[in-house]
């Protein structure tokens, strides 16, 4: 059974401060129960993940937050975060990408200035609102020293987690388990014959198959791209 995942923002609260959560039941009735005495104006939907692991998909991303940096929590173990609406939509945006069944629907503003939720039926896929475009951003090569991940650190291939390597520098030099030193996506170019799965072209981000606790590394940097902007 498909639940959602949430952006809630309030009116009341601070530009930055956005509520994400779960739901089994459609958002807008639980964004009515939340509607009480604790909060002087009601919440307001942002964007809304459905799948059916709405579960997994809510503990991934407080944990990608958390991972990235603890105090965007506003308090522990609570479901309130310092950031902003646009950057949490981004996080869900890499979450989806996870998952084979999500569909992300975001608020669109009218004309009227009445909010409408517009969704499609296109997976995983996120419509922005005219007034939040996409923003450009020059591409830098992915490092381990911009991740913060120390040397030394262990990694784990995506395809099969019992192919391990470990992080040999700040860079983006790997040490595999049989001791061959190479980059990222050298590494997923050997890992990937070994296991019989390349592709002719052999062309691979090396970021999207490597996992630092249980994260893609391209996921872990879209993060903190955001969180600087």
């Amino acid at each position: 059974m498909s639940g959602y995942v949430y952006i809630l923002t309030n009116p009341s609260f601070k530009d930055n401060w956005v509520k994400i959560g779960k739901s089994s039941r459609p958002v807008d009735v639980r964004s009515k129960e939340l509607d009480n005495t604790a909060v002087p104006l009601p919440f307001e939907i942002y964007a809304v993940m459905k799948t059916t692991k709405y579960n997994e998909a809510e503990r991934q991303i407080h944990s990608l937050i958390d991972l990235v940096n603890p105090s965007m929590r506003i308090r522990k173990g609570r479901e309130f975060f310092n950031v902003t609406p646009e950057t949490a939509l981004r996080i869900f945006r890499q979450c989806a990408l996870t998952l084979d069944d999500a569909e992300i629907i975001v608020t669109n503003t009218q004309e009227d200035g009445s909010a409408q939720l517009c969704s499609t039926s296109i997976s995983p896929i996120v419509q922005f609102s005219q007034s939040q475009p996409p923003r450009s951003r020059k591409a830098t090569r992915l490092t381990f020293s911009m991740l913060g991940i120390p040397v030394g650190s262990e990694i784990i291939f995506s395809e099969d987690s019992n192919v391990k390597a470990y992080t040999a520098d700040g860079d983006n030099t790997i040490i595999l388990d049989d001791g061959t030193r190479t980059t990222l996506s050298g590494g997923v170019v050997i890992v990937k014959r070994r296991l019989g799965t390349a592709t002719s072209s052999e062309a691979y981000q090396g970021g999207n198959y490597w996992l630092y606790n249980g994260e893609r590394l391209t996921s872990l940097r879209a993060i903190i791209d955001q969180s600087q902007e």
